[in-house]
């Protein structure tokens, strides 16, 4: 994890726990495995420690699949439901609605769900249908944290009325 990850960020990363010349010395002069001895397992531990805090702390190393691979992490199931709840009056400054989203989960009935959402980010970008492509321009974003199994509402603000919109 640490090769590929260095590929990417390069000198970004902290460094990675090195093998102690102690732990080879006791090697050389006892024949037993360094590696065996209690205080060299405490000192790696404590080495691991630090380094995987160090890593922890890198916001786009944590995002990266290769790190979530390395602990497990698993995408949870895609929202279920997605409903407009209502249509509020924007503030001055942007002229435009807030809209109250409605955001259910799955119900967890699917054999392969294994990962529950800790929140939603919900992101709304405009649709513009060009004669060559359609262009999506985000006009707004919010997180939301999930509620366990019930429906969780979010707040998206400055929307305009008539706009055709992704979510």
């Amino acid at each position: 994890m640490h090769e590929r990850l260095s590929a990417v960020f390069g000198t970004g990363m902290p460094e990675f726990p090195r093998r102690t010349a102690a732990a080879n010395v006791v090697s050389a002069l006892f024949g037993a495995p360094a590696s065996c001895q209690p205080s060299v397992v405490a000192d790696r531990e404590r080495a691991f420690q630090r380094y995987f805090n160090d890593l922890c702390v890198l916001e786009e190393v944590t995002r990266t699949a290769c790190f979530q691979s390395a602990l497990g992490v698993r995408p949870p199931e895609p929202v279920s439901h997605l409903r407009v709840r209502s249509w509020l009056p924007g503030n001055v400054e942007n002229q435009g609605f807030t809209v109250l989203l409605d955001i259910r989960p799955d119900d967890g009935t699917s054999a392969l769900q294994q990962a529950v959402p800790e929140s939603y980010n919900v992101v709304a970008r405009l649709v513009f249908e060009d004669t060559s492509e359609e262009q999506l321009i985000p006009v707004a974003e919010s997180r939301v944290p999930a509620q366990g199994s019930s429906c969780a509402c979010a707040p998206v603000e400055g929307l305009k009325p008539g706009a055709q919109v992704e979510l």
